[in-house]
């Protein structure tokens, strides 16, 4: 019978974690961060506080995805504490309508930018050729998807080791560079630091991006060999990153001058060639390529199980629930998610995306938080594999806030844009699902939902 497996063990879990938190952002957000906040210890105390920030968060995911164990994140998070789907519904239609297809298009996007760069140096890249490589690695991902949780599996724990090496390898050098003092501007700790408080704000913003993808085995709860994992991995995962991006870091200020550092738009490159000489042109785009392939392959992993669990439990087409007989895989949600990724990639720009995402995930890491209060009020004496103290879930809930509402002062056009897809799925709700209204169309969606279905197992070996 077709179904998803449990495919993941600690290692593997752990990989998954590690290997989609390091991406992009540590390569390219440093120092745009430590333009907004003044200081290299500033940066530093930043980097870490969002760390920790990211770390009781992820056990505070880890608590309600051990005691409602269930795939799907906060999409079950949502259905389980509320009487009304509508919470869950809004999570699922805004994760899939603009939060996994912008952070797949981000991934991509930068993947394309070094990859072709590391193979034309210098040369002018043109827009359009960047997305057609990014909507290609997009079309690889989808396939390796749809082959191989196994495989999948493996392969992101290859890369994951791969990434760590890497980190330690920049940390080395940099360590090597502190020794030497190489440069000065290292040892001036929090002399000019920023007091404007949105500077502080933003330089904090670029920290989460950093960090983003501590939750996404929240996804993945009924694959899992065990759901205590979860716990587990949360104890390891995010403090990885944290030494990972310190040593990083302090290696960026410790070889590259401070002008350097703070103009730079590739940062990590210009690094490396300080560090290996002209080689680095090469070697470092590719690096950062490939943490954004891993990067890729785990968040169109945890998105394509939102949508098959939301498939069903009814909150989506049919077709979505859909899992391939013999490879065990929602292929149907796998493929949904990668061409809502392809319309991200060809129509907006990178910043934009970035904005989008930053607003949403606040609001939807905020909601996680409120649920956890209230199932704490409601089912106190439940089974859990861990009960966090009360005070990191409003330790979470606070800063999501204000990254919630930050982007409104700077962006308002894009942050809208995003708030208003999410408005959009509360009539949709009470048209699709509750079907308040409209009832003379509902006839006619089923008999299109169920040809969808029939016509794709005509073609694909789906139940």
């Amino acid at each position: 019978m077709a179904g998803l497996k449990k495919e993941f063990n600690f290692f593997q879990t752990l990989a998954f974690i590690v290997g989609t938190m390091i991406g992009s952002g540590i390569f390219l957000t440093p120092n745009s961060a430590y333009r907004e906040l003044g200081s290299p210890a500033m940066l530093l105390l930043v980097f870490g506080l969002t760390g920790v920030w990211s770390l009781f968060a992820q056990l505070c995911y880890a608590e309600l995805g051990t005691l409602i164990n269930e795939s799907g994140a906060e999409y079950s998070f949502f259905k389980y504490a509320f009487k009304t789907g509508l919470p869950a519904y809004m999570f699922t239609w805004v994760s899939f309508a603009v939060v996994r297809p912008v952070s797949l298009g981000i991934v991509t996007l930068t993947f394309a930018r070094y990859a072709v760069v590391s193979f034309t140096g210098d040369c002018v890249l043109y827009a359009w050729s960047l997305k057609l490589v990014a909507v290609a690695l997009l079309a690889f991902l989808c396939a390796l998807n749809c082959m191989s949780v196994r495989l999948l599996a493996r392969f992101q724990a290859a890369l994951f080791v791969a990434k760590i090496l890497v980190m330690l390898f920049i940390g080395i050098l940099g360590i090597i560079a502190l020794v030497q003092k190489r440069q000065s501007y290292l040892a001036g700790g929090f002399n000019g630091t920023s007091t404007d408080i949105s500077n502080i704000a933003y330089g904090f913003y670029g920290a989460q991006w950093s960090y983003f993808g501590w939750f996404e085995a929240n996804f993945l709860v009924q694959e899992l060999n065990d759901p205590r994992i979860l716990v587990k991995a949360a104890f390891l995962a995010v403090p990885i990153v944290i030494v990972c991006y310190q040593l990083v870091i302090v290696a960026y200020m410790a070889i590259l001058p401070q002008h350097v550092f703070e103009t730079s738009k590739t940062v990590a490159v210009v690094a490396g060639q300080e560090m290996i000489g002209s080689a680095a042109k090469v070697i470092f785009p590719l690096i950062i390529a490939t943490a954004c392939l891993s990067t890729g392959l785990g968040s169109l992993l945890a998105s394509s199980r939102l949508v098959h669990e939301a498939g069903k439990k009814g909150d989506f087409p049919k077709m979505a629930a859909l899992v391939h007989v013999d490879l065990n895989t929602p292929v149907v949600a796998i493929v949904a998610q990668s061409l809502m990724a392809t319309l991200f990639i060809v129509a907006v720009d990178v910043h934009a995306l970035i904005v989008m995402l930053g607003f949403t995930a606040g609001v939807i890491i905020s909601g996680a938080m409120l649920v956890l209060l209230l199932l704490r009020r409601w089912e106190p004496d439940a089974l859990r594999a861990i009960k966090v103290p009360l005070i990191l879930p409003f330790t979470v809930l606070i800063p999501s806030a204000i990254f919630a509402v930050v982007p409104f002062i700077r962006y308002p056009i894009n942050t809208s844009i995003a708030a208003s897809v999410m408005l959009v799925s509360i009539p949709t709700y009470y048209f699709a699902v509750e079907r308040k209204f409209g009832k003379g169309l509902h006839p006619y969606m089923d008999r299109v939902s169920d040809w969808s279905v029939t016509t794709i197992q005509r073609f694909v070996d789906v139940s």
